[in-house]
């Protein structure tokens, strides 16, 4: 599998838009283990975890019936936290279920997620203060949130200087060979 990354911040369609993806496994967000499909039509499939599915064909200690295919046969395309808006709904959700506890930062193996939980808490701490009305609140505010997109856009956003889809070369050629010399 692969993992999605964003032309810009301000993507709203990352299905359309994405053209670029993390390859190797080491450099992904949240997970090393890859994830796992299935052909939903066939008969007794059911989840076995997040990453397996099994069978009345597997179930009798056949183990999850995993197969790694190759690339040329089949690729998941992963689009984990693919906007901004979902990271951070996301986020928020789970650091207001963990809180503050410094045992649940050091449980988390990706860098991405402690980060993100990290950048969640600080928005919201700021919530907090905009609802106290206290001082500094909105400044508070305005820095967790910019932070929280810096934080994003580093892990979710494709590098610069990538070229332009293939469909924009192919207009540019067009243009080009149509211009006068």
């Amino acid at each position: 599998n692969v993992e999605a990354l964003l032309p810009a911040p301000d993507c709203d369609n990352p299905f359309a838009a994405v053209r670029s993806f993390r390859h190797f496994p080491t450099q992904y967000c949240s997970y090393t283990n890859g994830k796992s499909f299935g052909v939903l039509a066939a008969a007794g499939l059911r989840s076995h975890g997040p990453h397996h599915f099994r069978s009345a064909a597997t179930c009798g200690g056949g183990g999850a019936g995993s197969l790694d295919l190759p690339a040329g046969v089949a690729v998941v395309l992963h689009y984990e936290s693919a906007t901004y808006a979902k990271w951070r709904t996301k986020y928020l959700e789970l650091a207001r279920r963990h809180g503050d506890a410094p045992e649940v930062l050091s449980r988390v193996p990706f860098a991405f997620y402690r980060q993100s939980l990290s950048s969640a808490r600080k928005l919201l701490h700021a919530e907090a203060e905009v609802r106290l009305r206290t001082p500094a609140a909105a400044e508070r505010m305005r820095a967790a949130e910019e932070g929280a997109v810096r934080l994003w856009s580093k892990w979710k956003v494709e590098p610069e200087g990538l070229p332009p889809p293939p469909s924009r070369r192919r207009e540019r050629r067009s243009a080009e060979e149509e211009a006068p010399p």
